[in-house]
């Protein structure tokens, strides 16, 4: 499940100039994968967007600013020279209604992303257009850069995901799962109830 980029966001983001967190050479996450959750509108995460690659729904991601999303590497990896075949839609509880969209003119990867370890599985796009925030639409709050860990704190991914383990086919509805961060890093444990 994509949702892991939401959760660098709430786990551990800075504000400031961008300071990709290090993991541990060889370092493999837990069961990252999160799975279930209940309806929600798109009014409680109004940072939330549906990202689709040629029209077709890619992953989810997070508006940082005006024209920036957050997401995860893994969704674009080998795609970043081609922008334009990405749109992004926002404002939307259901991802397969009308909403408003933007196109990308960049996509940025991080340096030391890794495909093998998951390591550093975060990238940004560059919005053709500014969004104008609205109750549906603004940026999420970002953690500070001096804001210490959250290692076993509650935090909350959203999406559009998976709802059932082994079912292939994605939520059209806006989700919602908790779960607990596992140190001040970009993963985080499956909430043991699902």
């Amino acid at each position: 499940m994509k949702l892991l980029v939401l959760l660098a966001v709430v786990c551990a983001a800075s504000a400031a100039a961008p300071r990709w967190p290090r993991l541990p050479k060889g370092w493999v996450p837990p069961d990252t994968k999160i799975v279930g959750g209940e309806d929600v509108d798109i009014r409680d995460y109004p940072y939330q967007v549906a990202m689709y690659y040629r029209g077709f729904f890619k992953c989810g991601g997070s508006i940082i600013g005006p024209n920036t999303i957050l997401t995860a590497a893994n969704c674009i990896y080998g795609l970043e020279n081609f922008p334009s075949r990405f749109s992004i839609k926002y404002g939307v509880t259901d991802k397969t209604s009308s909403g408003k969209t933007a196109g990308v003119s960049k996509i940025n990867v991080h340096d030391e992303y890794s495909g093998e370890s998951v390591t550093n599985d975060i990238a940004t796009m560059i919005l053709s257009s500014t969004i104008a925030y609205s109750e549906t639409a603004s940026a999420v709050m970002l953690a500070g850069t001096n804001s210490g860990t959250y290692a076993g704190e509650d935090a909350v991914v959203s999406g559009w995901g998976l709802t059932e383990e082994g079912n292939v086919s994605q939520e059209r509805i806006f989700h919602e799962e908790s779960i607990t961060c596992y140190g001040h890093t970009i993963t985080a444990v499956r909430d043991r109830r699902l």
